[in-house]
C-alpha cells in the first residue's frame, strides 16, 4: 500500500452516508443516537472527513438532518432500501469514485476505505469483506455503474448483494489481509441494546487501560525507591 495515501485526502473520491433506514428495530432515528459525546452520524462524518472534502447525507427523512452543515439528499427513487441510497449517492456525487458508509457502524475504521481504494479496478465496485461476509455499504463505488443500478431498481430488484454480482464487484477480504483488523469494526447498531453493549465494552476497556497505567506507575515508583 502506498504510504502517501494515508497522509492526504483522496481527490477523486467523495463520501456518502447512507442514513435512510426507518430505524424500526431501534425505535427512533438511530443516526441521531449518541455514543459518548457524538451522534452516530457525527462519527460517520468524521470518518469520511479524513478521506474527502465532499460528503453527502443520503436519506428519506431530510428534515431531521437539516441542522448539519452537510448537503442532504433525499432518495431519488424512494422506498428502495440501501440500494436506492447507493444509487442516489452515485447520481448526486461529482467524483468518479464514491465511498459509502452506513450510519450504524460507529466502530468502523476509516482506514478500511484507504485499503479499498488501493484495490480499485476499472468501473467495478470495491467492497469490504469481513468475517461476516460481504459488506456492501462499506464500499467504494464507481459513478459509472449508476445506470446498472437504475435498471435494477426499475425492475424492482433491490437486493444489494445481487447488485454486486450484476456490477462485477470486487470483494476485498479485509478481515484476512488488513493489518490491525478488528471484528468490531463491522458491528452494526440495530437495537438500542447494541449501542449499550458498545458503551459497556468501551467502559471496560477504559477501566482496564487505567488499571494498567496504575500498575506501571506503581512498578516505576518501586524501582526508584530501591
Amino acid at each position: 500500500m502506498n504510504p502517501e495515501i494515508h497522509k492526504e485526502k483522496i481527490n477523486d473520491l467523495s463520501g456518502a452516508i447512507i442514513a435512510g433506514g426507518k430505524s424500526q428495530r431501534f425505535g427512533s432515528p438511530k443516526a441521531l443516537a449518541r455514543l459518548d459525546h457524538n451522534s452516530l452520524l457525527d462519527i460517520a462524518v468524521a470518518a469520511l472527513e479524513s478521506l474527502t472534502s465532499e460528503i453527502l447525507i443520503i436519506t428519506s427523512k431530510e428534515r431531521i438532518f437539516l441542522r448539519y452543515d452537510i448537503p442532504v439528499v433525499t432518495d431519488i427513487v424512494p422506498e428502495c432500501g440501501p440500494l436506492g441510497g447507493i444509487y442516489t449517492a452515485l447520481v448526486c456525487s461529482r467524483t468518479r469514485w464514491i465511498a459509502t458508509i452506513p450510519c450504524d457502524m460507529p466502530l468502523l475504521n476509516a482506514e478500511v476505505y484507504r485499503w479499498l481504494y488501493t484495490c480499485k479496478a476499472q468501473d467495478r465496485p470495491i467492497v469490504a469483506r469481513s468475517e461476516f461476509g460481504a459488506e456492501p455499504l462499506v464500499a467504494i463505488w464507481p459513478k459509472s455503474v449508476a445506470p446498472v443500478i437504475e435498471s435494477l431498481l426499475k425492475q424492482k430488484k433491490r437486493d444489494v448483494k445481487n447488485c454486486l454480482y450484476q456490477t462485477g464487484a470486487v470483494q476485498v477480504d479485509v478481515a484476512r489481509l488488513m493489518p490491525g483488523y478488528q471484528p468490531d469494526w463491522f458491528r452494526n447498531v440495530n437495537f438500542k441494546k447494541d449501542l449499550e453493549g458498545i458503551r459497556r465494552n468501551r467502559s471496560r476497556a477504559l477501566k482496564s487501560q487505567n488499571k494498567d497505567k496504575i500498575t506501571l506507575l506503581v512498578a516505576d515508583h518501586s524501582k526508584k525507591a530501591k
